[in-house]
């Protein structure tokens, strides 16, 4: 558990690994996560957002487009409230207030408690802080424990795209014409498609998808026998999750090697 000294008569205990963060939880956090990555939760980012609206209209990106308009006005709305879901996604890591461990997880629950640390001293750069290093030490022991989970590739990828569009924005700052023009913007619809436009809210909405999702595999620990999924910890669901991909696997048929044919 990782404490957070907040003033001398505030403490709180984290949630800073696997082993003791119950699965139910973390789809809390996760779905706070969600929010924060696919919207915009400061002005700044919401002009970047603005950028991207026009860039896709631009390119005829109609399906993102829309999506990500949609996104605008939601991202909008939450900033006029002050609603924050970085701070809110921490709260779901909070285990104990001065030794006596926190009860409920609902989004009014947590606000109420965000809003009580708060107003005794809590500030927003011990939340960032925070939960920067929960969530590193909580990667490091899904790595280390479970590395099959950990995206391989996807970075790397990324930043040779963000390269050539670089390459290309110089090539046609030097020398404008319409084969270094068509250069970039290849480069700038790669850039588009490797940031994916979430859907909050629409027929698709990812929240909704990831609750499911986890449902889903509630139902399918209970046909495996475990009696009560939304009670177990991070590391025994996703050692479930292995199990069952492995039972997968090994059930999968053998392909038959073809006989030669005859000549």
């Amino acid at each position: 558990m990782q404490t957070l000294t907040i003033s001398p008569n505030l403490e709180v205990t984290l949630y800073d690994s696997i082993e003791e963060f119950p699965v139910h939880i973390e789809l809390e956090a996760r779905q706070y996560a969600t929010m924060q990555s696919g919207l915009a939760t400061s002005q700044e980012e919401l002009e970047e957002k603005k950028e991207r609206i026009d860039l896709l209209e631009r390119y005829d990106r109609k399906g993102d487009l829309y999506k990500e308009q949609s996104n605008y006005r939601i991202a909008e709305h939450l900033l006029s409230i002050n609603f924050m879901p970085l701070e809110l996604e921490w709260c779901c890591y909070v285990y104990a207030i001065n030794g006596g461990r926190v009860v409920g997880h609902r989004e009014n629950a947590l606000i109420e408690r965000l809003d009580h640390l708060k107003e005794n001293g809590l500030t927003s750069n011990q939340i960032a802080e925070s939960l920067n290093q929960l969530k590193a030490e909580m990667e490091a022991e899904v790595k280390r424990l479970y590395p099959g989970r950990i995206e391989k590739g996807k970075k790397w990828n990324n930043l040779t795209r963000y390269k050539a569009y670089g390459e290309a924005m110089v090539d046609h700052f030097i020398d404008p014409n319409e084969e270094t023009k068509r250069k970039l913007d290849k480069a700038i619809i790669d850039i588009l498609s490797t940031q994916e436009v979430l859907d909050f809210g629409g027929e698709n909405d990812v929240l909704s998808q990831l609750k499911t999702a986890q449902f889903a595999m509630y139902a399918i620990l209970t046909e495996c026998g475990v009696a009560d999924p939304k009670s177990i910890t991070l590391f025994e669901y996703y050692g479930w999750i292995d199990v069952l991909q492995k039972r997968h696997e090994a059930q999968k048929p053998t392909p038959t090697p073809h006989a030669p044919k005859r000549q």
